[in-house]
């Protein structure tokens, strides 16, 4: 991330926006979820948000345990990871 700050403020912006930290998880790593959606047709966010979220965590781990299950990776991606380690 820290390419992402240097580089990109703007996109860092967008994630501070549209993800939240779970004040509930009292895991060792900090949880971020996505805010809930008002419309599932919101077209500000299947169309500017979304592409360029996933752009920006192209490539990072979204679980510190399995560094390997990376951002933007398809569901046969897991499994394949998954049923070789």
């Amino acid at each position: 991330m820290k390419f992402l700050e240097q580089h990109h403020p703007d996109k860092v912006t967008m994630l501070q926006e549209w993800y939240i930290l779970d004040e509930n998880d009292e895991g060792p790593s900090r949880t971020y979820v996505l805010k809930h959606l008002l419309d599932v047709n919101d077209k500000f966010f299947r169309d500017k948000v979304l592409p360029t979220l996933r752009e920006a965590l192209q490539g990072e781990s979204f679980d510190p345990s399995s560094p390997d299950l990376m951002v933007d990776f398809s569901v046969t991606e897991y499994e394949v990871v998954i049923s070789f380690t």
